[in-house]
């Protein structure tokens, strides 16, 4: 029963009041900030939900270049997604050299107590249109140990919502809102996640791909590569997430 209301208190806390605050507004408690979001990581088994994760400004050079990409977005292919579209951030764009930083590297650390690093894995703006919607599913091992895997959101104004199973098997879910992200540890030891099918509305986000410090690429990692539209596909994937 403690560990209960002490999961309950510690989520309430990473996606409650506290974290609902202007990025700059809450550097006042980044201790509580960080603590709070670390336990319900791990007691999620790992996967927490956190809001305004980056500044304004940084939003809005990122939301900038999601609204750019979005009309050049295709059917991704090989995908468990429904219905979704995709285009990797050129990796020569303002943007994404804020993303692989290492402030935002650092800051993500910060909140998850673990040591990742940004990889070279390609950052994919995704559109999820009405009707779209990603099955249940745990995300594919590209490193060894787990990487950690960071959906941001741009813009939603859908019904759809992003649910899981946390640690002790209960089924949780969230509206997205803008500037919030959802960080997930992939593989078998990692969360089962979906996102629901949107029936109104649209939704835009950035995933990115962050490795563990001192990890190594797995043969998955090559094969989801060859999924991308341009690539020579050398052996066909059938659960790219």
């Amino acid at each position: 029963m403690l560990a209960v209301a002490l999961l309950l208190l510690v989520h309430g806390w990473a996606v409650g009041a506290l974290s609902v605050q202007p990025y700059e507004a809450y550097q006042a408690h980044p201790t509580k900030r960080a603590k709070a979001s670390r336990a319900a990581f791990k007691t999620a088994g790992g996967i927490v939900y956190i809001r305004d994760f980056l500044t304004d400004d940084e939003f809005d050079e990122v939301r900038g270049e999601g609204r750019r990409l979005r009309g050049k977005a295709k059917r991704e292919k090989d995908s468990i997604a429904i219905g979704r579209l995709g285009r990797c951030v050129d990796r020569r764009s303002p943007t994404h050299k804020l993303l692989t930083s290492a402030a935002i590297s650092d800051r993500l650390c910060e909140l998850l107590g673990e040591e990742y690093e940004a990889s070279e894995y390609p950052i994919e703006l995704r559109h999820y249109p009405r009707g779209a919607q990603m099955e249940w599913h745990r995300d594919d091992l590209l490193f060894s140990p787990a990487q950690c895997e960071v959906v941001l959101t741009l813009e939603n104004d859908s019904d759809s919502r992003t649910e899981w199973f946390d640690g002790l098997g209960r089924k949780e879910g969230v509206w997205t809102e803008p500037n919030s992200i959802i960080a997930v540890r992939a593989g078998e030891d990692g969360p089962s996640h979906r996102v629901t099918p949107i029936q109104r509305g649209e939704r835009t986000i950035i995933k990115m791909v962050f490795a563990p410090c001192g990890g190594t690429k797995t043969a998955m990692y090559e094969e989801h590569l060859d999924s991308f539209p341009g690539r020579r596909v050398r052996k066909k994937v059938t659960s790219r997430k």
